[in-house]
């Protein structure tokens, strides 16, 4: 009983809770002070770059510049859910959660929070990434379009700040780093392969990665936009239902 009087404080004290922006910055900051953000943030950042040299010199496929980019963006993105699930089940990890739920007892407000403060680092990664390996490109003799590579950037930062999203809900919900990052990605990187050997339709409509691919180099289209949203509600849904019913020791 004690737990849970501490888990849950009375409603009155949310008046002096900070607001959403200071919330925001909070958020930013333990995720860029602990030694797994900074590692993931840098990696994702990075990934994408380091790869595009190495293809253009040892003779790979670089043909369309613009899908190129685009599948390094999704990656990308797709990496960047790592930061996400840092972020909520870091709390748990790190034994930080009673005291983050104890000033700001509406566990809502925090989830926000750290939903707006991951989306930014998402989409800066992302849009990194996609940027410094459109560059690393056009250095290298690559001519690269100027109108499709602004659309994919567009694309793939929307793509990285949905996935660090998705990683928030996962991580509120299962709150337990290492489950939630294997399970995210077993489910990521498994379901669309075998999908493809038994409903290869069913691909599109679930794949999130290949749903960002989509968006940034054929016509718009609702389907896409909605794999991609459901990616996002679903998972911050859960996360939210989940969170706000639990006791936090």
């Amino acid at each position: 009983m004690a737990l849970q009087t501490l888990a849950r404080p009375d409603a009155r004290l949310a008046g002096s809770a900070p607001g959403l922006g200071r919330l925001v910055r909070v958020e930013l900051g333990k995720s860029l002070s602990t030694r797994s953000g900074k590692a993931v943030l840098a990696a994702t950042a990075l990934l994408a770059p380091h790869w595009v040299p190495v293809l253009v010199l040892t003779g790979g496929d670089v043909s369309d510049p613009p899908r190129l980019l685009a599948e390094l963006g999704a990656l990308t993105a797709l990496l960047v859910l790592s930061l996400g699930v840092l972020s909520s089940a870091g709390e748990t990890t790190h034994r930080t959660a009673l005291g983050t739920y104890l000033a700001v007892p509406r566990r809502g407000r925090v989830l926000a929070a750290k939903t707006l403060a991951l989306a930014q680092l998402g989409a800066y990664a992302t849009a990194t990434g996609v940027v410094t390996s459109a560059a690393i490109l056009a250095v290298l003799g690559v001519p690269v379009p100027l109108g499709p590579t602004a659309v994919v950037a567009a694309v793939a930062t929307l793509g990285g700040a949905a996935f660090a999203v998705t990683g928030v809900g996962i991580g509120a919900a299962i709150a337990h780093t290492p489950a939630a990052l294997t399970g995210s990605y077993l489910v990521l990187f498994l379901t669309p392969p075998l999908l493809h050997g038994v409903w290869p339709a069913a691909v599109e409509a679930v794949d999130p990665r290949q749903a960002v691919i989509l968006l940034a180099t054929t016509t718009p289209s609702a389907g896409p936009l909605v794999t991609l949203l459901a990616w996002v509600v679903g998972p911050l849904a859960v996360g939210f239902l989940i969170l706000t019913r639990r006791d936090i020791a």
